[in-house]
């Protein structure tokens, strides 16, 4: 008898609902993003972070001058998973997006802790988001005045170092409650929005590789200290695996698909055409940054706007400004959304909150998932230090990429067609191996 409680259970853990069951026919979102948007939405949720704040530090502290084979080398590692997203996308085309794969071919079980992982991974990278654009605020506005009266008059000693950031980034955290605030109104607005930021940043990055590439030395990549890669030649493996997450960003172009025209078709699509166009900013703007200055004299938090100071072209210096402004609040957009979506199909499907699977009528946007996610995703830059966090979390994207790819094998061996219209029955139990989906 307890063998056969022990087997019921185990089967529970494994137990899958067909696709169609899960939303398709059922969200009531807005269909506004057509492929153009679809493939601004990705490139500005990547572009942000790996251009004004990880491509400084890697400069600087991990590889040098050949942070560009870095970039290279980590595109070449996530380029599979590139082709196997893009699949899934075409085939179960749903806002869950990874969630979605994972219950389809792996189980409640599986889905949920994946679910749950990558919830907390977006609230955490948008948190850190928020945290660099209130930097650059700072820089451009108040001269970095606010981060020193935050650090002077609220600072804080829990213990344990590492998690906590000491004081409390009270800009950022209003900027979190101010983009879920954005993120509540209808999908034309937030597509308008986010569409703007994306050009302005288009526009500035642009401005960086054609200005910059003025001021080219290549003695800063040979006859300098230390040569090409002052840090050996491991560190371009160390600078690739830290830089994995920039291009991550096209696992949350699935979110999308309850509010794109046509989603089988430009989700795929915008996920292979942002993905190399982000590839190629990468690429361009590590060549221009590593040669315009020497890698130790990089500016770890501004490095572009020192750069054009240094060589005496101030103008140039805040078009930077504005131009990583304008790039950080879209990723934070971007990133807070593809959570937002996370936590309704969550909701809907029971895993969490029932109330946060609701989509009001008027706006047509789940703004109870929107507002949770905000207001969790606000604690974060109150005590925790997200960069920390974000090295942590770093393992769960990894994690994602081989059950997708592995999902991807499964599902040709076991010959799953495509998702048509509702079956017979929603649910189906048992393991992926137990029997076939259809």
């Amino acid at each position: 008898m307890v063998r056969c409680y022990w087997r019921a259970f185990v089967e529970q853990l494994g137990t899958r609902i067909r696709p169609e069951f899960m939303s398709y026919g059922r969200a009531e979102f807005a269909r506004v993003y057509d492929l153009m948007d679809c493939i601004s939405w990705g490139t500005g949720v990547m572009m942000g972070a790996g251009v004004f704040v990880y491509l400084p530090i890697i400069i600087k502290y991990v590889t040098g001058p050949g942070t560009v084979l870095a970039y290279l080398l980590g595109g070449l590692l996530v380029y599979t998973s590139v082709f196997s997203f893009a699949e899934l996308a075409s085939r179960f085309p749903h806002c869950g997006g990874t969630y979605v794969y994972n219950y389809t071919v792996f189980g409640e079980f599986v889905a949920s802790l994946m679910g749950i992982s990558l919830l907390l991974q977006h609230l955490v990278m948008a948190a850190d988001v928020c945290i660099s654009l209130t930097e650059h605020i700072d820089y451009l506005v108040f001269n970095n005045s606010l981060e020193r009266f935050e650090e002077k008059q609220f600072s804080y000693d829990f213990g344990g170092d590492e998690i906590f950031a000491g004081y409390p980034h009270f800009l950022a955290s209003l900027l979190v409650l101010l983009i879920s605030v954005v993120l509540t109104t209808k999908s034309q607005v937030n597509n308008f929005v986010g569409s703007w930021a994306n050009n302005i940043s288009f526009i500035m990055v642009a401005l960086i590789i054609f200005v910059g590439a003025f001021f080219v030395d290549f003695n800063n990549w040979f006859n300098i200290r230390g040569g090409f890669l002052p840090y050996g030649y491991t560190s371009v493996f160390k600078g690739a695996i830290v830089i994995l997450s920039t291009y991550l960003g096209f696992v949350d172009l699935p979110c999308l698909s309850d509010e794109s025209v046509r989603p089988k078709q430009d989700i795929s699509n915008a996920t292979h055409v942002s993905f190399f166009f982000v590839l190629v900013v990468y690429v361009a703007v590590s060549v221009v940054v590593s040669l315009a200055a020497p890698y130790y004299s990089v500016n770890p938090n501004f490095a572009m706007a020192n750069i054009f100071m240094d060589v005496n072209v101030p103008w140039m210096a805040y078009v930077v400004e504005i131009g990583s402004i304008a790039a950080l609040f879209s990723t934070a957009l971007c990133i807070l959304q593809a959570a937002s979506r996370l936590a309704f199909c969550m909701g809907r499907d029971g895993i969490l909150f029932r109330f946060l699977g609701v989509i009001q009528p008027k706006s047509r946007v789940p703004y109870n998932a929107v507002m949770g996610c905000g207001f969790l995703g606000c604690i974060v830059p109150l005590f925790f230090d997200s960069t920390y966090l974000i090295r942590l979390s770093e393992m769960g994207y990894l994690l994602n990429c081989v059950l997708v790819n592995l999902a991807v094998i499964l599902l040709r061996y076991t010959g799953k067609s495509e998702v048509h219209g509702p079956g017979p029955e929603a649910i189906v139990p048992g393991w992926f191996w137990d029997q076939p989906t259809d």
